[in-house]
C-alpha cells in the first residue's frame, strides 16, 4: 500500500514526524531548534558555499509556497525606486538589488543571499507609506549583507552535533535533554540579537536614503496590531524562546536609533504616494488558490468549500487551508486534496500520513454530503483526527490536532469533515476577488463610516484602523487618503 503523507510546501508527499507536527501544521518555515537537533547531522560540516546555497534553495521554496509573483505595476516600480535609493546610501551597483511581491495574504519577507528579496501582498497591504516598506526592506538587506542565515545554519549544526554525541556516544539520555534545552536557547538569544541588529542597520540605512527613520517602528506597531486582530485574544505574551524579540523591545530600539540619526518623525501626506501603488491591488487570497471569509473556505478552481470549527483563524494556499486556534496553542488543522487515489477511504485514510503514529478507530462517517471515513492517532502531546471524504475522485484530507480530547472535540471535528461539499455552479461564480480602494476622507468621515464601505472583510472597523494605521477615536483627515476593501 502507497504511504501518502501530508503534502507541505516544497515537500512533495513526505511523510510528517511527530516532533515537526505543529510546524507543518502552521505552514511556516522557521529554524526550530527542536527540529534541527533531531535532524541527521553529516560527519563533516558542509562549506560555507553549501550552506548559502541550501538556505537559497529553501528560501526558493519558501517563495513558490507563498504564491509565486503577483505583478502589479504601479507597486513594483514603487519598490524598484525604494531598493535603487537603499542601493545608492549602500555604495552597491544600481542592479545589486531587486524585490518581488509573492501573491500570498500572509505578511511576510525575506531576502536571498544573490540580494534578491521578496515582500508579500500582505505586507504591503497592511504598510501604510513608501517609508515603511523601505524600511522592511532595509532590514532583510542586512540580514544578507551580514550573513545571517549562514551563521544561524552553522550554530544550529553544530548545537544539533553537541545533542547527538552527547545522547548516542555517552549514552546520556537526561545530559542529552539538558544539552538540547541549552542549545536551544543559545539559538533563540543568536536570532533575537541578529533580528535587533537588522533593525539598527535599517533604521540608518533608510534615514541615509532620504526616509522617514521612524517608519520602522511605525510598521512593527502596526505589525503587532494585526496579530492581536488575527489572534481574536489580544494576543500572547512573548515567549521567552520566540526567534524574534518581542514587539514593544522591537519598537523601542527601533524609536533610539532613530532619535541618534537626529531625523524629525515626518508622516503628514506620507501615504499619498503609496495610495496611488496600492490602489485596485489585490487584497486577501486569490481565488485561484481559493478564499477565506472568516472560518469558511471556499474554491472556485476544485468547486468544494468546508467550515472550521469555532475559534479557528485560517490561511490558504495552493498546497493547504492551515486553521490555527489561539496561534496554534490550542488546536491546529491542515486542509488539502490528492486527485486519482485508488484506495478505498479506509484504506486511504490507514495509509501511514503521519510517522510514527498509526490510525486506529477506522469508521465511516455519516451525514455528509459524500462519502467519508474518520480515524485517531495518538502522539506525546497531541491527539490527532485524520478524516477523507471523496468527490468527484478527488480525495480532502482533514487533519485535526488538538491537546484538549474528548467528545466534544471530537464533535467539532466531525461538524467540519461534514461540511465538505461541491459549490453550486452559482456559488463558484460568487466566489470573487477583494481589492484595496483608495478613498478620499470627507469632512464628515470617520472611521465608522469608512469601515462601513469594506466588503467581504470580518471586523471591518478594526481592519480598517490596522491598514491605515489609526489608533482607537482617531479622525481621518479630510482630503487624505485612506485604504478600504471590497
Amino acid at each position: 500500500m502507497t504511504r501518502r503523507a501530508l503534502c507541505f510546501p516544497g515537500i512533495t508527499r513526505r511523510v510528517v514526524s511527530v516532533p515537526a507536527i505543529a510546524l507543518l501544521l502552521a505552514g511556516c518555515v522557521s529554524a526550530d531548534p527542536d527540529a534541527i537537533a533531531s535532524l541527521k547531522v553529516p560527519e563533516s560540516a558542509p562549506r560555507v558555499t553549501g550552506v548559502e546555497r541550501a538556505v537559497e534553495r529553501e528560501q526558493q521554496r519558501l517563495a513558490a509556497s507563498l504564491g509565486g509573483r503577483y505583478r502589479w505595476a504601479p507597486m513594483d516600480s514603487l519598490l524598484n525606486r525604494v531598493v535603487e535609493r537603499i542601493a545608492r546610501v549602500t555604495g552597491r551597483p544600481a542592479n545589486a538589488y531587486s524585490v518581488e511581491i509573492l501573491n500570498s495574504p500572509t505578511i511576510n519577507a525575506f531576502a536571498l543571499p544573490n540580494g534578491k528579496v521578496y515582500v508579500t501582498r500582505g505586507l504591503l497591504e497592511l504598510a501604510r507609506d513608501e517609508g515603511e516598506v523601505a524600511a522592511v526592506i532595509a532590514h532583510e538587506i542586512a540580514h544578507v549583507t551580514l550573513e545571517h542565515a549562514r551563521a544561524r545554519a552553522e550554530l544550529a549544526q553544530r548545537s544539533a552535533l553537541v545533542t547527538r554525541v552527547v545522547a548516542d556516544v555517552l549514552n546520556d539520555p537526561n545530559a542529552s535533554r539538558v544539552a538540547k534545552s541549552e542549545g536551544r536557547v543559545t539559538l533563540a538569544r543568536f536570532s533575537r540579537a541578529q533580528e535587533l541588529e537588522a533593525d539598527r542597520i535599517g533604521v540608518n540605512v533608510i534615514a541615509r536614503a532620504g526616509y522617514d527613520p521612524y517608519s520602522a517602528a511605525r510598521f512593527l506597531v502596526a505589525l503587532d496590531r494585526h496579530a492581536k486582530l488575527r489572534s481574536g485574544n489580544g494576543g500572547k505574551s512573548a515567549d521567552f524562546l520566540s526567534s524574534h524579540p518581542s514587539t514593544p523591545e522591537r519598537v523601542s530600539a527601533a524609536i533610539s536609533v532613530a532619535r541618534e540619526t537626529g531625523a524629525s518623525e515626518t508622516t503628514a501626506g506620507a501615504a499619498e504616494d503609496y495610495a496611488g501603488a496600492i490602489n485596485g491591488m489585490l487584497y486577501g487570497d486569490d481565488p485561484s488558490a481559493g478564499v477565506v471569509r472568516g472560518r469558511v473556505f471556499a474554491s472556485p478552481r476544485l468547486a468544494v468549500t468546508f467550515t472550521a470549527p469555532e475559534g479557528y483563524v485560517l490561511d490558504a494556499s495552493p498546497e493547504a487551508v492551515i486553521g490555527l486556534a489561539h496561534g496554534g496553542s490550542a488546536g491546529a488543522l491542515r486542509f488539502d486534496h490528492i486527485a486519482d487515489v485508488s484506495d478505498s477511504l479506509e484504506a486511504f485514510i490507514a495509509s501511514g500520513w503521519i510517522d510514527g503514529l498509526e490510525a486506529r478507530n477506522v469508521h465511516t462517517l455519516d451525514g455528509g454530503a459524500a462519502p467519508m471515513v474518520v480515524a485517531e492517532a495518538q502522539g506525546k502531546d497531541w491527539m490527532f483526527l485524520l478524516g477523507a471524504v471523496r468527490i468527484d475522485n478527488i480525495t480532502y484530507r482533514l487533519l485535526y490536532a488538538t491537546r484538549a480530547p474528548g467528545a466534544q472535540e471530537r464533535a467539532r471535528f466531525e461538524e467540519s469533515l461534514r461540511s465538505i461539499r461541491k459549490l453550486t455552479a452559482e456559488e463558484a461564480r460568487a466566489v470573487a476577488p477583494l481589492r484595496i480602494r483608495i478613498v478620499t476622507a470627507r469632512p464628515e468621515d470617520t472611521q465608522q463610516s469608512l469601515a462601513a464601505r469594506m466588503q467581504g472583510v470580518d471586523n471591518p472597523l478594526a481592519r480598517f484602523a490596522a491598514i491605515n494605521g489609526l489608533r482607537e477615536g482617531e479622525a481621518p483627515v479630510p482630503g487624505y487618503s485612506y485604504k478600504i476593501v471590497d
